[in-house]
């Protein structure tokens, strides 16, 4: 059988008092209004030497990346691959594959719109072929 534990006023009084003492102990070191935590900034991302023997270590490690490049595994050529063309070519912009909308929809109604659709997927049914992705209308900015 479980008892109930009662606790006393005393034990209230010594627990809060005990947090006080916590308190009272870290209040030297708590910031102050309006202070901030970081006063200097940021710090560097590197260090100067740590860059240094970063870019001569480069030479080795552009090695290596040739070495995986020519690897017959896929797992460990295609990465190393990819590394080194965006490295030697820099990365690729994103494609803009948003689709282009077809003259004089800009002038429809939706239910227009919704209309003509309905007419291409029927015509695209009987004609029982889909068109191929390269086919389809791309926006270019």
């Amino acid at each position: 059988m479980i008892e109930a534990v009662t606790i006393t006023t005393d034990d209230a009084s010594q627990r809060d008092e005990a947090r006080r003492r916590q308190l009272d102990a870290l209040a030297p070191t708590k910031w102050k209004p309006g202070q901030s935590g970081n006063p200097k900034g940021r710090t560097p991302e590197l260090h100067p030497d740590v860059r240094k023997l970063a870019k001569d270590f480069c030479p080795e490690a552009v090695e290596r990346l040739k070495y995986w490049a020519r690897s017959e595994d896929p797992r460990a050529s295609i990465p190393a691959c990819s590394i080194l063309l965006e490295r030697g070519c820099g990365k690729p912009a994103p494609a803009d594959v948003t689709p282009a909308m077809p003259e004089g929809w800009e002038s429809l109604s939706i239910s227009e719109r919704i209309q003509r659709l309905r007419e291409r997927r029927e015509r695209l049914k009987s004609q029982d072929t889909a068109p191929a992705p390269g086919n389809l209308p791309v926006a270019t900015a």
